[in-house]
């Protein structure tokens, strides 16, 4: 069996969907904490949004995916 030796990085990232901007929260294991759950227009929205959640969540800000 091989194992995943990929590294994950925890925090909060910006990414454009189908749908417009969204952004999600990962924890060190890479597994998906929180998400925008909808999605913006406008990236400035996101990172608005994304960053609110960052500051009520205690987590750290990574930037771009």
């Amino acid at each position: 069996m091989k194992k995943n030796t990929k590294k994950h990085r925890a925090g909060v990232t910006i990414y454009e969907a189908k749908d417009g901007w969204r952004w999600r929260a990962r924890s060190s294991n890479g597994k998906i904490v929180a998400e925008s759950g909808e999605a913006y227009k406008r990236r400035y929205d996101a990172s608005y949004g994304m960053t609110l959640a960052g500051y009520l969540l205690n987590l750290h800000v990574t930037g771009d995916e």
